[in-house]
């Protein structure tokens, strides 16, 4: 029998029902979301690892390196001076970001019982990891992505014109890019540390062993002096090598960097003088097999380098005031070898790093030339490297020099910065008085090492400057031209241009520009000098006694023109420099508009100018005509707001530089 339902059962029951879809909705809704979320997650995971990982065999652990999310800004070490004050700002402040930030990540790998290596130069981990761990990691917390641990390779073999054997006299390109001038005037190197990363150092051969820092001239002491990366075999390596694994003393198993550190230090006191800065130490990190290596071992030398360590012991025993001067880079990292564009980014945030905290980061430009681009592998492409090219007895490019501009990261940049010897080199390599004659761009890096030591030498206060320093040898290099290749936008008849750079080093011209003897003598002045005449200027003269007129723009920019004469005004200094370090005394442009601008040096030694309302009661007025000072490596000596003094003064090209010096009262 059919039963009927009241109008209150009809409610409820569609009450009931009602409520059953809305469930029944939400449901699909949460089902909906879970997927998404999982598909979302999914998603990030394979966005964050390497392909060539994903593409692995899953069962086979991998060499990987775990990027975190966050870096640390260490720019504030563009406003302090000093070497040692820098690197210790850059390395304390770096080391404790990347604990902060690894922590969870380091924490959830202890708990798994796998062994890392954490780096802060780059805040990443590196380890070894199947498929499973590889996915378990990119769901942490602060990882921003995970790569391949590649591998690396020295710049392409540099060609050997043969072997030498016995004494001789200073080489060809020493005394070509003017290091025996600098040394008759007294400055080989001394009290400097260059650094270099290679296939390692025969240290006891006798034009390196009494330049390793490591020898006291009875014992030695590899602590904070040597750094050995290659723990394991390199895959593309020969699976042998005559050094072995974590060596306790610098080794060498390949030659090549025994004959670059030759080229930087080497003197056996016995007529073979074949060293840029014989008086300078040197330190070494090895960072390849056999000629090849790995970005983690690239990495852990310029680490290495930032706070030295000593044997057996790790980056928390780091020492930032052993850093050296300077480091050179004989060598590329390829896309085929596993250096692609996906590390291009951890690699340069460690050149500049590095470069913050004061050392000077010199790099071959790579053998792959004659063509136009062809400059294409970290760490050549990087703005922060000193990038050197090669040339040979007659100044001409080699062929095999690497050009620019840098096309593979899309930034068109102009490389190199500069040239240096790189053919026919003889220098020191394993075994008894043994000499092999060879030629790369390997072998013009060193030079340009060299001279950051002879530069140093001369000036100390330049230690840690690394802009600086680069301006003077780029300002101050032998200017080249390659009227036959014009590369990328950039005429080959301009300087700087993509063959050269900026030309070929020239010790003797870097090192006059630098000497603070040459700004003497120093003429005090007590009061602002106001330049009222808005067609006027303060003229300052070039080393090739070019003219150069400063001067203010109504925007408030400084105007740098070439001129032939100026308008000689009632201010006027010969053979000396202008002192302007009190409070009260400075420079005062007029711009076209009528406006008063202050000429103004911040502590990082940049020039700006400021303007100003209401001039200073005591002043010295030109009403017509331009402040001269009239010789060349003459210039002004300015205190910038941190007490900071600088000589200021203009390069050939009519380029502002300031060099840090004493504040003369």
């Amino acid at each position: 029998m059919k039963k009927h339902l009241s109008l209150r059962d009809k409610h409820t029951m569609e009450n009931n029902l009602y409520i059953g879809k809305m469930i029944f909705k939400i449901i699909i809704l949460f089902i909906t979301i879970l997927l998404s979320i999982s598909i979302s997650v999914s998603g990030q995971i394979i966005n964050k690892i390497d392909s060539r990982l994903l593409n692995a065999n899953p069962l086979i652990p991998q060499n990987i390196m775990v990027v975190m999310n966050d870096l640390a800004d260490v720019s504030f070490a563009k406003c302090i001076h000093g070497k040692d004050a820098k690197a210790a700002y850059v390395y304390s402040t770096l080391i404790l970001h990347a604990d902060n930030i690894q922590s969870g990540v380091k924490s959830f790998l202890d708990i798994k019982g796998v062994s890392y290596r954490s780096y802060y130069i780059v805040n990443m981990i590196a380890l070894k990891a199947n498929l499973e761990l590889i996915n378990e990691l990119a769901q942490q917390s602060g990882v921003n992505r995970i790569l391949l641990d590649g591998k690396v390779m020295m710049v392409s073999n540099p060609v050997s014109s043969g072997r030498d054997e016995g004494h001789r006299a200073i080489e060809w390109n020493i005394t070509h890019m003017g290091a025996t001038e600098v040394w008759s005037m007294g400055y080989t190197g001394q009290n400097v540390t260059i650094g270099g990363q290679d296939t390692g150092y025969e240290w006891e051969n006798a034009l390196l062993k009494n330049k390793y820092k490591g020898w006291n001239g009875s014992s030695a002491d590899h602590n904070y002096n040597w750094h050995d990366a290659i723990r394991a075999d390199i895959l593309l390596s020969a699976g042998t090598n005559s050094c072995g694994f974590n060596t306790s003393e610098p080794c060498d198993d390949h030659n090549h960097g025994t004959h670059t550190m030759g080229t930087m230090v080497g003197d056996d006191g016995a007529g073979n003088q074949i060293g840029v800065a014989p008086g300078a130490k040197w330190i070494g990190c090895r960072n390849m097999e056999n000629g090849y290596g790995s970005p983690t071992t690239y990495l852990e030398c310029l680490e290495w380098f930032l706070a030295p360590y000593p044997l057996g012991s790790n980056t928390s025993a780091g020492d930032p005031t052993k850093m050296p001067h300077v480091i050179n880079n004989s060598w590329g990292c390829p896309p085929e070898e596993g250096c692609d564009t996906s590390v291009f980014n951890i690699m340069e945030v460690a050149v500049n790093n590095l470069k913050l905290a004061g050392c000077v980061v010199v790099v071959s430009a790579g053998n792959s030339g004659s063509s136009c681009g062809s400059i294409t592998d970290p760490e050549a492409i990087f703005e922060g490297s000193l990038t050197v090219g090669a040339t040979d007895i007659n100044d001409n490019i080699a062929g095999f020099s690497s050009r620019g501009p840098v096309t593979v990261d899309g930034s068109n940049r102009l490389k190199p910065n500069v040239s240096a010897p790189g053919v026919s080199i003889r220098s020191c390599i394993r075994g008894t008085n043994n000499f092999g004659i060879w030629q790369g761009t390997s072998m013009a890096g060193p030079h340009v090492a060299g001279l950051v030591a002879l530069l140093i030498s001369a000036n100390p206060k330049l230690a840690g400057e690394v802009d600086v320093i680069e301006d003077i040898i780029e300002q101050t290099a032998v200017r080249l031209t390659s009227p036959f290749q014009n590369c990328g936008s950039v005429s080959g008849l301009s300087i700087p241009n993509n063959t050269f750079g900026y030309g070929r080093i020239d010790a003797l011209n870097a090192i006059n520009l630098a000497l603070p003897s040459n700004y003497t003598p120093y003429i005090k002045q007590n009061e602002a000098i106001i330049i009222d005449n808005a067609g006027s200027g303060l003229i300052l003269v070039s080393q090739n006694n070019q003219k150069y007129r400063i001067s203010a723009t109504n925007s408030g920019s400084l105007k740098i023109d070439s001129v032939s004469n100026g308008t000689l005004g009632s201010f006027s200094l010969a053979k000396s420099s202008l002192n302007l370090v009190n409070a009260d005394t400075k420079i005062i442009f007029k711009s076209p508009d009528n406006s008063y601008w202050q000429l103004n040096i911040d502590d990082s030694g940049a020039m700006t100018i400021s303007s100003l309302s209401n001039l200073p009661v005591i002043n010295s007025k030109i009403k017509t005509g331009d402040v001269l000072i009239a010789d060349g490596i003459k210039g002004l000596v300015l205190k910038s707001p941190g007490n900071i003094c600088f000589m200021t003064n203009i390069t050939n090209s009519g380029r502002l530089i300031a060099i840090p010096s004493d504040c003369i009262n």
